[in-house]
């Protein structure tokens, strides 16, 4: 029975590598392999964080302010989604590389932004957050370190 959906495998053997977008194969332990896979681990975690927070019944003066936030994450999702993109595609194939879409310092600049206004409502942190004490932070802490801080290192 054929779906016409794509096939989740590719048929080219394990053999410890993998394709870049373009086609030089690579090593799995490629660097980059690790970063972009980190950055689809952060989508992911984000993804559920959004799932969960719209499925939650806010009061309704903090709905407005759930959206809101639920949209800035899926800006950020789609600009993962674009690095992810980037990281995956052979560099030195300049012409494709011109077709896929790009990260500009605006983007960050805004990304920036949104953090320094999130953090401004936030207080000073005085211990630490265990999971368990509310029902989204185990969601959320599922993954240690934190998918954010491993795409830092990557």
């Amino acid at each position: 029975m054929t779906t016409g959906s794509p096939k989740v495998y590719t048929r080219t053997g394990d053999k410890g590598t993998t394709s870049l977008f373009g086609g030089t194969r690579v090593g799995k332990n490629d660097p980059r392999l690790e970063a972009y896979g980190t950055l689809d681990e952060l989508n992911s975690v984000l993804g559920v964080l959004i799932a969960t927070t719209e499925a939650h019944r806010w009061p309704t003066h903090a709905s407005m302010e759930v959206s809101r936030v639920c949209d800035e994450l899926r800006k950020l999702q789609a600009q993962l989604f674009v690095m992810g993109g980037q990281l995956a595609t052979e560099a030195e194939n300049a012409s494709l590389r011109a077709k896929l879409p790009n990260l500009k310092s605006d983007d960050v600049t805004a990304m920036e932004q949104w953090m320094d206004r999130m953090s401004t409502d936030l207080e000073p942190l005085k211990n630490f957050v265990l999971p368990g004490a509310r029902r989204l932070r185990p969601k959320l802490i599922w993954h240690e370190p934190w998918p954010v801080e491993l795409s830092e290192r990557s």
